[in-house]
């Protein structure tokens, strides 16, 4: 890690490693038990913690994050012949991205810079309707207006 970044101190802690070389090793070595991808991305909540509190090496991360997921949505709009420009919604799923943190500020601002007529949403984004839209859209029905609508608000009776 970078000299000078407080991930230095924080990833190591939240892994029980006594140093970055441990860490290093402990992911790194032939008989990594328990330290797959998997595991190594659970740390994401340390890392947003350090870049709000200004870690420089942290926040390049966040950024980094956030150019990918705002390239993703311009291939995925692109890919279902959204026409560039076009105003479209984008729904931040997940407890991290929908999170009022770092990381949504970021994505915020590069989908705002990459797709000015854009709108995110959050509420009510549970992969469950996500599933719903991408099903209607692969009927052919376009998951926009009233549709999308009575997606996003549906509740499950009780």
């Amino acid at each position: 890690m970078a000299a000078g970044t407080s991930l230095s101190v924080s990833l190591p802690r939240f892994y029980g490693a006594a140093s970055v070389e441990d860490l290093l090793h402990a992911f790194t070595r032939r008989e990594n038990a328990g330290g797959s991808h998997l595991h190594r991305s659970t740390a994401v909540r340390t890392v947003l913690h350090e870049a709000e509190a200004g870690d420089p090496v942290a926040i390049v991360l966040v950024d980094e994050q956030a150019e990918r997921v705002t390239r993703y949505v311009t291939s995925c709009a692109r890919r279902v012949g959204l026409p560039p420009g076009d105003g479209f919604t984008v729904t931040l799923g997940g407890s991290v991205a929908a999170a009022d943190t770092v990381l949504r500020a970021a994505i915020l601002r590069e989908l705002a810079e990459a797709h000015p007529r854009a709108r995110a949403v959050t509420e009510g984004a549970v992969p469950i309707r996500g599933a719903v839209l991408d099903a209607l859209a692969e009927g052919g029905v376009t998951p926009r207006g009233a549709v999308r609508d009575a997606v996003t608000r549906w509740r499950a009776e009780r």
